[in-house]
C-alpha cells in the first residue's frame, strides 16, 4: 500500500469545471473587490472576462499541459 498524497480532489469530473466557474468562486471570496454595480463598461468587461474562461474547463487545461489554444 502506499501513503496518501496531500493535496485537493475535485468534487466534481473535471470536465465539468469551468474556469469561469473558479473566477466567480475566487471572486465572491476576495476582499477588496470592486463592484461592477455601477459602471455599464466593466459589467461588459467582467461579462467577456466570464464568456472567455467559460469555453476552458480543468479537463482541457490539464491534458494541454497549460497551453490554450485560441481559436
Amino acid at each position: 500500500t502506499s501513503d496518501p498524497k496531500v493535496g485537493f480532489i475535485p468534487a466534481k469530473d473535471p470536465a465539468n469545471i469551468r474556469l469561469s466557474d473558479i473566477a466567480a468562486a475566487v471572486a465572491e471570496v476576495g476582499f477588496a473587490q470592486s463592484t461592477t454595480e455601477g459602471a455599464s463598461g466593466l459589467r461588459q468587461i467582467a461579462q467577456l472576462q466570464r464568456d472567455a474562461l467559460a469555453q476552458y474547463n480543468i479537463k482541457q487545461i490539464l491534458s494541454d499541459g497549460g497551453e490554450v489554444n485560441s481559436s
